[in-house]
């Protein structure tokens, strides 16, 4: 923060987080991520950028025989279990800040993005699966965010102590082509972000709401300043 002695430092982070995706909510994410990143704060001014790395398992719910082009079986049959997968990427921020006397601030509003690039069982799963099996596949294992933020986090005096909350609205720049259109159509896929953040000395704790395009998720985890 502004009012903090130091203005440039380096951060730990570990998250797990649990959600659901596809049509209905059906199927069942879950996911780990460590990440570190270097943070710089001037008057009204702040960004970071760093490195993360993501594993996680995608379970298909059920077993089932998707519908053919012509909305009649057979169609593809797929069967439900577990689809391990992987990341690797790098992402980046700023935040335009208004700081007050009591030492808390309000980052206005913060531009971010985060390009992962996937692997694993549940990326080659999407790219053998044929375009009769669903209305939309996104193939491609490159992905890329970018949102808009504003954080606002409260400074308590006496024990220097903070508490935040943060929302985003985040767009995937990878489209989604939707299989039954012919004229083909995309869809992009969006999710807001609602953060809940607590800092005591070197040490951020955090839990996030995340709801966006057939997808709902709860990540918790804590950031450390080394």
């Amino acid at each position: 923060m502004v009012s903090d002695s130091t203005h440039q430092a380096v951060y730990a982070s570990g998250g797990i987080s649990i959600g659901a995706a596809n049509q209905t909510l059906r199927d069942v994410v879950f996911s780990s991520q460590l990440s570190i990143h270097q943070a710089h704060t001037y008057s009204h001014f702040q960004f970071f950028y760093g490195a993360t790395a993501i594993a996680g398992n995608y379970h298909i719910a059920e077993d089932y025989n998707a519908y053919n082009y012509y909305g009649s079986y057979p169609g593809t049959s797929i069967h439900r279990g577990n689809r391990f997968f992987a990341g690797l990427g790098a992402f980046a921020g700023a935040d335009i800040v208004i700081p007050f006397r009591t030492g808390s601030e309000w980052r206005v509003i913060g531009v971010e993005t985060n390009f992962q690039r996937e692997f694993g069982d549940y990326q080659q799963f999407r790219s053998e699966l044929p375009d009769s099996a669903a209305e939309a596949i996104t193939r491609s294992r490159n992905f890329q965010t970018i949102g808009i933020t504003t954080n606002v986090i409260k400074k308590f005096r006496r024990s220097g102590n903070s508490f935040g909350y943060k929302f985003g609205v985040y767009v995937g720049t990878q489209r989604t082509r939707l299989t039954y259109d012919y004229y083909n159509s995309y869809i992009v896929p969006v999710y807001i972000s609602n953060t809940l953040h607590l800092t005591r000395q070197r040490v951020t704790g955090f839990a996030q709401i995340n709801a966006g395009t057939y997808a709902l998720n709860f990540q918790t985890g804590i950031n450390v300043r080394l």
